[in-house]
């Protein structure tokens, strides 16, 4: 089983996913060009040939609200492996929700500096260092969202200018997919849609843009301490910063439940 984005929803997580684990310091525009050209979200040949492997096993499901059970992937995904509605998803779980563009900004901040301390050190990109990396983009992303800093900012939408020419792109691989996989036409009606999530505003990944001067130069000095401890032994600083995150997530079940 599996489950596909609309291309419009992919191209913006994906960035954004990107953004969180340094590996996107450009722009939109710049990711979108890119994608196309590697072709990361042509989805027909990839699931066709999922289907080949497991034949009439394989189910793909479209990551459309509307379209899974009590609008909800985890209610869905329970669904269609119980094979029943006979069933409670116990709450408490933490939601992986996007982060804002203000928050967005502050993490190009973390990598900024740990590209500029790889630099300085003469430091190789080692596949240990860029696993270590991604963990310390993924611990700053949740602490970021858990206090609170940029919460107040608007979540990053496609730039308007660009939605012509993503419909056009993926317009034949959604018809395809369409076509092979469901009854309906979710992903060539979410292509359809892509206005809905785009925006004609300004969307600076700037932090300056956000935050006062102090701020900046709190978080900059602390990135800084983080990368020094991470270039000396990545290893050892992406289990820390694993822990980091398993003790986030325990400490807020755990207040939850004495709420």
């Amino acid at each position: 089983m599996a489950y596909v984005r609309p291309h419009p929803d992919k191209l913006l997580s994906s960035f954004s996913e990107r953004v969180k684990l340094g590996n996107a310091m450009g722009s939109f525009a710049n990711f979108v060009d890119l994608m196309s050209e590697n072709q990361g979200i042509d989805y027909l040949p990839r699931f066709l040939k999922w289907r080949e492997v497991f034949g009439d096993r394989f189910t793909l499901r479209p990551f459309v609200r509307s379209e899974l059970h009590q609008q909800d992937a985890v209610s869905d995904f329970f669904q269609f492996v119980l094979g029943h509605d006979n069933f409670s998803i116990v709450d408490g779980l933490v939601a992986n929700t996007s982060l804002t563009v203000p928050q967005l900004a502050l993490l190009r901040e973390v990598h900024k500096t740990f590209r500029d301390k790889v630099k300085a050190k003469g430091k190789k990109k080692t596949p240990v260092i860029n696993e270590a990396c991604s963990a310390l983009g993924r611990t700053t992303s949740e602490r970021i969202r858990e206090s609170g800093l940029g919460q107040g900012g608007a979540k990053f939408q496609i730039p308007a200018r660009l939605a012509d020419q993503i419909r056009d792109r993926y317009a034949a691989d959604a018809a395809a997919l369409d076509a092979e996989f469901f009854s309906g036409t979710p992903m060539a009606s979410a292509l359809e849609a892509i206005d809905t999530k785009t925006t004609t505003k300004r969307q600076s990944l700037k932090a300056a843009e956000y935050f006062p001067e102090e701020t900046l130069v709190s978080f900059r000095l602390f990135s800084s301490i983080l990368t020094d401890m991470l270039l000396e032994h990545p290893a050892n600083f992406t289990k820390l910063a694993a822990r980091s995150r398993t003790m986030l997530a325990a400490e807020k079940v755990k207040t939850k439940q004495d709420a």
